[in-house]
């Protein structure tokens, strides 16, 4: 089912776009996805057009613009700010907030701070035996330029940075590192993406840290990010979001293998997140909750 939404997407993108809508259509430019078969990609896209859809009446008609090229995610802001890109989606942190406008509705709702861990099949036993304090003993990578490098250092994790965060994928296939903790959202899409044959996710272990991925634009374009706020809280008013967000199929398909209610959780820190992060509004966050309980 999932793969029907990654066609859709795909095929939104090639479809030439109509010289009868008006001159003043608004253009967003978007960054493509970094990986081939991205699930994800189609999700956040598809909540963009929501959001804009819900402004169709007052806003006017828009245009959604892939670039040309790949962008990794530190290009991708640098290109945001120089307004080479109009929109991109990322996980919050106070140097982001402070380098560009953020619309701070959490998009998956909290669940990329709920992190399962990638790892070698012949690590199994090993990590299932393991306590919080063994499991800081071992090195997790992540991308070299990504939030969560720094938050997993802060609270004790050893952590290493991989400037091709794809590379990451091959290096543990291949038993080269320890493991590579991920969204849970994301880790079962992208062992099937990246066709690994050797790498399960760990049962047993979920960190937990309050985050949100928002939607960010460049400071000056204060008008897209009105619009997509606007739109949001429509779509969130009328249902719509949540029918999104809980209908996606790969969204549906990893909170059932995850298993929250029996895994160990592991309660961190996120030193990086901002002080307006709405964590008072129960309706932005998965369960109602923007901060795990023991």
């Amino acid at each position: 089912m999932w793969r029907r939404w990654l066609m859709l997407g795909l095929l939104c993108l090639c479809l030439p776009w109509s010289s009868d809508l008006r001159a003043g259509e608004l253009v967003v430019r978007y960054p493509p996805p970094e990986i081939k078969n991205d699930s994800r990609h189609p999700y956040f896209l598809a909540l963009l057009r929501l959001a804009l859809d819900h402004t169709l009446a007052d806003e006017g008609p828009y245009r959604l613009q892939p670039l040309a090229n790949v962008a990794q995610q530190g290009r991708a802001f640098r290109l945001l700010g120089a307004k080479q890109l109009d929109i991109m989606w990322s996980m919050t942190s106070r140097e982001r907030e402070r380098s560009y406008l953020p619309v701070r509705i959490p998009l998956m709702k909290g669940l990329l701070g709920y992190r399962v861990i990638l790892i070698n099949r012949e690590d199994s036993a090993i990590f299932e035996s393991m306590d919080e304090a063994s499991l800081k003993e071992v090195t997790c990578y992540q991308g070299h330029d990504w939030p969560d490098l720094e938050i997993l250092a802060f609270n004790g994790f050893q952590v290493r940075g991989v400037t091709n965060y794809l590379r990451i994928f091959s290096m543990l296939d291949r038993g080269m590192i320890d493991c590579f903790p991920r969204g849970i959202l994301e880790a079962w899409g992208e062992i099937h993406s990246q066709q690994l044959q050797h790498s399960v996710v760990d049962s047993h272990f979920v960190l937990i840290y309050p985050t949100a991925i928002y939607f960010f634009v460049n400071q000056d374009n204060q008008a897209l990010a009105a619009r997509i706020e606007r739109g949001l809280r429509a779509a969130l008013a009328d249902g719509s979001f949540d029918r999104l967000f809980y209908g996606y199929p790969p969204h549906q398909e990893a909170l059932a293998k995850a298993k929250l209610d029996e895994r160990v959780k592991v309660l961190l820190q996120n030193p990086l997140l901002p002080p307006l992060t709405p964590l008072s509004d129960p309706s932005l966050w998965y369960g109602g909750m923007a901060r795990a309980e023991p």
